[in-house]
């Protein structure tokens, strides 16, 4: 008898917490869902529902009917309703690998106190996958992945949809493309002619035959595609509810069609059959990120680029400030771990990818404006906490000193700049280190602080502080306020005219902001950077478009009015301002920029620092155009050179893709992410380009680096794309995400001989996006005393943080190189125990001191490691 093939049809759905609506205008859908899911679970026992791979659904639900906690746990428990392992279903290339992690690790958390989680990879609709993705799972135990969208090129090179991903370091997990989409068996009918979605759409496309059974055909294609032989079906699509009568539409198909076998199963079933046949599968390496039937849609990158600034700035506030200060604090017993994870909580409901991604309607991305806000404010609260925790564990001197503790957080020892709130009465005061030397300070202006709030409502006059000094690596210095007289400063850096110069550089600032500089070191010249270009961009908030015969506007040749200075005595700066006059927006019919202009108010601040090789950029504007992307442009004059980005977990070479190939659904794009950075390097020649929370970028063959700062459109989805073909969502307005009114980028230029890996450019990076912190605490120690050092300057700190259980701190650190690397961590504190844990915390293996607080280790090519490190004196 001929085996049956088997077709293993998966209920779910894919729910978009917001999106074309709002989070509570889509709330009474998920809850009429749920309950029907509840119903069909109770109704047909072997009935089984896969939550989208998020557990964020379930607690939204639950809040409105937490009468049916029970019925839940109880579907749950008996592996029936799968939910997890992800907290929300987020973009993977707009936020931090922390961020991911974190994810990941609540997810799981809250999944398995319902009573077990769905240790699958599931991410059906992001815009793409990351490289390190593979390896991310690994650390939590799951070892298949489940994508569909930027995966399609990698499912053909493997000759089927289901292949080995490997990430660079070599983690690897067996991976099933969705080639036909989550959408696949939307609803299913009876009738196996029955042409419902894909089908129709397969029939319209010329790729079924009409004289045959629609659904056995759509079957066909995808057992041809599958290694195993067996056809996947997702029973569901976006906020859909389950279908009611797929228990008897299956029985009756079964009867239909002698030769299928359907049957209700999860994801976890097709894993299982795909784990047995691994041997089978070819091996696929690297990001996933090329379209074919499924758009990557690469014009979210910068989409409410205000969006993506803000979550730079609060993922840094907890990953680089409040958690490790809380760790601190958490070893003299103060424990500071609720915060976090509601400010977690908080924020990673921003992460989902409608989200991040800025394409909702307005209403979607004002509410999220309102959570960065919740969790930059519990953030703050931890690291104030923190820090004070830290500064009380000092013997302490006379309380009527005024003092101040700085923190860095970095891993390298980094001279940069720090503003401090002090007391307002300093005059003639000067900071005074361990050393006994002397650091000047320039006010900054004076706020007015609360203070005393469990006493009653009280504000204090607080001076702003600004200095800039050398910062032990992961750690803390402390300096009195000293009365002397001003003492000569002799600046190694100065401003003459329209010119800035260190050590380093020197800069040569032209009228219309664009600068030539000059590399003392390597001896190199570089002309004309920093130019603004503008373009049409008659696209939506998921792909640019541009107009046929549009002409860019550039800011050369502009003239602004360039004042040049010495900012504070390590800090000469050049500020150029100046008006850009652009079209207003399109042409009714949308081909044309109109003729009626608007003048953009531009100021840039381009400064050098006392020893730090970096030029530093800080630029404000005003948008008053609609329908337009601007970028700002850095001719390197490298043409033909390697590029490198920093991206999750890593630093990888990126290969521009070629522009001219045949596409079907999406035009491949010139633009691509990165993370704190973009290298080129050419004949021992290197040019970087750092920025904030800037995530998208471009590099032309001849050695142009283009930064996107603004993509002004003002629909959510249009179906007259050049770029894309076909709609992404509903054609809605959304005037907000012209994004007009003031915005502040800020991004630096590093220069280097040889390679980035041998360069300073981490240290000058990371120093640059994560800046040290510091507040004013009367009667400190005079101390400079690091917390974590490690002895390889390529090793990248990923975070510090408590533990999830235990007193134990948590250390993760990756290899952002391909070349394998040998580390040696010290810490400040004899150590009690050392364990290498995975991503999930659990332990993998103890790792025994080479002294008492050091530790040594050894990483592959961009690995990441975490370790859970217990100390024996806490002081």
């Amino acid at each position: 008898m001929q085996q049956k093939v088997q077709v293993l049809v998966v209920p779910h759905t894919h729910w978009d917490r917001e999106w074309y609506l709002s989070f509570e205008k889509f709330r009474p859908y998920l809850i009429e869902a749920l309950d029907r899911v509840l119903e069909m679970l109770e109704k047909y026992p072997n009935y089984q529902f896969t939550l989208d791979g998020q557990v964020i659904p379930l607690l939204d639900y639950l809040e409105i009917k937490p009468e049916n906690e029970a019925r839940v746990r109880q579907a749950v428990q008996s592996g029936r309703l799968h939910i997890g392992p992800w907290y929300t279903q987020p973009d993977e290339f707009l936020v931090s690998g922390e961020a991911l992690v974190r994810n990941l690790l609540l997810g799981t958390q809250i999944a398995k106190k319902f009573g077990g989680v769905m240790l699958q990879g599931y991410v059906p609709d992001a815009f793409g996958h990351i490289a390190q993705l593979p390896q991310i799972l690994r650390g939590f135990g799951i070892d298949t992945a489940f994508v569909m969208r930027g995966a399609e090129h990698a499912a053909q090179r493997a000759g089927a949809a289901d292949f080995l991903w490997s990430a660079p370091d070599g983690s690897t997990v067996q991976c099933h493309v969705l080639e036909t989409g989550y959408c696949n068996a939307e609803h299913l009918d009876k009738d196996p002619y029955a042409l419902t979605r894909p089908l129709a759409w397969l029939r319209k496309e010329g790729l079924l035959d009409p004289s045959g059974p629609a659904l056995v055909q759509f079957l066909q294609r995808l057992i041809e595609r599958s290694k195993m032989g067996i056809a996947l079906l997702l029973n569901g699509c976006d906020h859909r509810a389950p279908q009611p009568d797929i228990v008897p539409v299956l029985e009756a198909l079964n009867e239909l069609l002698s030769g299928f076998e359907f049957r209700i199963a999860s994801l976890n079933d097709y894993a299982e059959i795909l784990r047995e046949n691994a041997s089978k599968l070819a091996l696929i390496q690297g990001e996933l990120r090329q379209s074919k039937f499924h758009p990557i849609l690469s014009g979210v990158l910068s989409t409410r680029m205000y969006i993506k600034q803000a979550n730079f700035e609060v993922q840094n506030k907890l990953e680089r400030y409040a958690e490790p200060l809380a760790a601190l604090a958490l070893l003299r017993g103060k424990d500071f771990r609720p915060l976090l994870k509601k400010a977690w909580m908080v924020l990673l409901q921003n992460h989902a990818h409608d989200s991040i991604c800025g394409t909702g309607v307005d209403e979607v991305h004002e509410e999220m404006m309102h959570r960065f806000r919740q969790a930059s404010a519990l953030a703050d609260a931890v690291t104030e906490r923190g820090l004070k925790c830290v500064a009380e564990s000092f013997e302490q001197g006379n309380s009527n000193e005024s003092s101040i503790i700085v923190f860095n957080p970095t891993l390298w020892p980094s001279r940069a700049e720090v503003e401090v709130l002090i007391s307002d009465d300093t005059a003639g005061f000067l900071l005074q280190d361990s050393e006994q030397k002397l650091v000047p300070f320039v006010e900054k202006g004076v706020e007015e602080v609360p203070v005393n709030i469990l006493e009653g409502v009280g504000y204090v006059r607080k001076k702003r502080i600004c200095f800039q000094d050398r910062l032990p690596p992961l750690g803390l210095k402390s300096y009195r306020l000293v009365k002397a007289h001003s003492r000569f400063y002799e600046p190694s850096v100065k401003a003459v005219g329209n010119v800035i110069e260190n050590d380093f550089y020197i800069v040569r600032v032209n009228p219309d902001g664009t600068f030539d500089f000059y590399d003392k070191e390597n001896e190199k010249s570089y002309e004309g950077v920093n130019v603004l270009e503008d373009t049409a961009d008659a696209g939506d908030e998921y792909n640019f478009s541009p107009l046929l015969g549009d002409i860019p506007i550039t800011s050369i040749g502009l003239r602004g009015k360039v004042v040049s200075r010495m900012a504070t005595p390590w800090k000469a700066e050049v500020t150029v301002s100046l008006r850009m006059k652009l079209p207003m927006r399109l042409t009714s019919d949308r081909k044309h920029r109109s003729k009626k202009g608007v003048s953009l108010p531009i100021r840039w601040v381009i400064s050098l620092q006392e020893d730090v090789k970096r030029i530093d950029v800080h630029m404000d504007l005003e948008n008053k155009a609609y329908d337009h992307r601007l970028r700002v442009a850095f001719p390197t004059g490298l043409d033909e050179a390697q590029v490198f980005v920093d991206e999750t977990f890593g630093v990888f070479q990126q290969l521009l893709q070629p522009l001219d190939e045949p596409w079907v659904v999406e035009k491949p794009s010139s633009t691509f992410p990165q993370k704190m950075f973009v290298v080129l390097e050419k004949s021992g020649v290197g040019f970087a380009l750092i920025n904030r929370g800037l995530p998208e970028c471009e590099v032309t063959k001849n050695g142009t680096i283009f930064l996107t700062l603004l993509r002004s459109v003002g629909w959510l989805s249009r179906g007259d794309l050049l770029t894309r073909r076909g709609q992404a969502g509903p054609s809605l307005p959304t005037p907000n995400a012209q994004c007009p009114g003031l915005h502040h980028f800020d991004y630096a230029i590093y220069t280097f001989k040889g390679k980035w890996q041998s360069s300073k450019l981490l240290e000058l990076a990371h120093s640059f996006c994560i800046p040290p912190i510091g507040i004013e605490y009367p009667g400190l120690p005079l101390l400079s005393a690091f917390f974590l050092q490690c002895d390889s300057p390529q090793i990248v700190l990923s975070v510090v943080k408590p533990a999830e259980e235990g007193e134990y701190i948590v250390v993760r650190l990756y290899n952002p190189t391909g070349e394998v690397c040998e580390a040696s961590v010290k810490t400040l504190w004899e150590i009690a125990e050392v364990w290498e844990v995975r991503l999930g915390e659990t332990e993998v293996a103890r790792v025994k001191p080479m002294a008492p607080n050091e530790f040594k280790t050894t990483f592959r090519g961009w690995e990441i490691k975490t370790f859970k490190i217990s100390f024996k004196e806490k002081r």
